[in-house]
């Protein structure tokens, strides 16, 4: 019995620590939007006058199977124009950060919000 109980307790350690090694920090994942050509283009259209706030990740999701953990976050950063001091306008620049089950940054895209009357044009529905 106490064999079997010591063999539980190693294989728990073992999971949790294969697990932890899966997990990427919100440093990483902000970083590597930061480095995405998609990202640095947006910025560059974006920065001509005003500035960033530092990237936020709003939503982050895993997808856990047995062969370990799959995850994707959605990072927001907003710039604000400095055109119009009173009113300034304001636009955000989003991307997507999937991480594989090793913990590896698979791939970094722009995502772009299409408005619900112009999706709408796009499907050809009146």
């Amino acid at each position: 019995m106490k064999i079997v109980i010591a063999f539980v307790l190693i294989a728990m350690f073992i999971v949790s620590f294969a697990n932890a090694q899966e997990r990427v920090s919100e440093k990483q994942l902000i970083q590597a939007f930061l480095d995405c050509p998609e990202i640095i283009k947006a910025q560059r259209e974006f920065g001509e006058r005003g500035e960033f706030a530092k990237p936020t990740v709003v939503l982050y999701n895993s997808l856990c199977g047995a062969a370990g953990c799959q995850y994707s976050a959605l990072i927001a950063q907003k710039h604000e124009s400095e055109r119009r001091k009173a009113n300034p306008m304001t636009m955000h620049i989003l991307g997507l950060v999937n991480v594989g089950p090793k913990g590896d940054i698979v791939s970094v895209e722009r995502v772009e919000l299409i408005p619900f009357s112009k999706l709408k044009e796009t499907l050809g529905e009146k």
